[in-house]
């Protein structure tokens, strides 16, 4: 990883273009992530008369993601994840990648509403150290041996319980606010008020204290 990091670094340093970028994405695939980039890495993967910047197959050469590529030194935006996601939904694939060799955005089309898509993970390379264990089960996600245990949908379904909505809700319940009310007492055994003003009082404020994010 050390290695990528110097050569990415470099690479954004010199403001290199957009094929440079693809040729070390597809090394990083290799040496990286562990796929044969001539037997499983493909930059001729046409959909609807264009083609996709590289493709990732397994090995039965069925298409596992669609990667788009952009320049090392552009940040990236939504027209770049559109032009992704359209990939994806005219080739049936439902996993794409945006990425410009340092940041890697995984994202899951939605076929059905077409144009939709939901954020998977996201993945800073130069952010990374192998000294980090948390780091090297971010990059696994993209490995080959990832993909043989469908990770990214298990990392798909792991967000979508657990996130700061569900946390807001969860917060919010019943449970939980009978829980801050006896707190809230400890804290002043003199305060006596009743259970129902309590609870609609904690339940206000913690909505004050949500709102600004959920």
């Amino acid at each position: 990883m050390g290695r990528f990091q110097k050569i990415l670094q470099d690479l954004k340093d010199r403001d290199v273009g957009e094929s440079d970028t693809v040729n070390v994405v597809r090394d990083m695939l290799a040496d990286l992530f562990g796929f044969d980039k001539f037997k499983e890495v493909t930059g001729e993967y046409a959909i609807q008369g264009t083609f996709c910047d590289l493709a990732v197959t397994n090995k039965e050469r069925n298409i596992e993601y669609l990667i788009e590529v952009k320049s090392i030194g552009l940040t990236l935006k939504e027209n770049h994840l559109k032009q992704a996601v359209k990939y994806g939904i005219n080739a049936e694939i439902p996993w794409v990648v945006l990425t410009n060799g340092i940041t890697w955005e995984i994202y899951l089309v939605n076929r059905e509403h077409k144009g939709d898509c939901e954020h998977t993970c996201s993945i800073n390379i130069l952010e990374l150290t192998s000294r980090r264990g948390d780091d090297i089960e971010q990059l696994y996600v993209l490995c080959k041996e990832g993909l043989t245990n469908d990770l990214m949908r298990r990392i798909y379904d792991y967000r979508k319980i657990v996130n700061r909505f569900n946390v807001a809700a969860l917060i919010q319940s019943d449970a939980v606010l009978k829980v801050l009310r006896l707190g809230l007492r400890k804290l002043n055994t003199d305060t006596k008020v009743t259970t129902k003003v309590t609870t609609t009082e904690i339940k206000a404020l913690v909505f004050d204290v949500l709102k600004r994010d959920v």
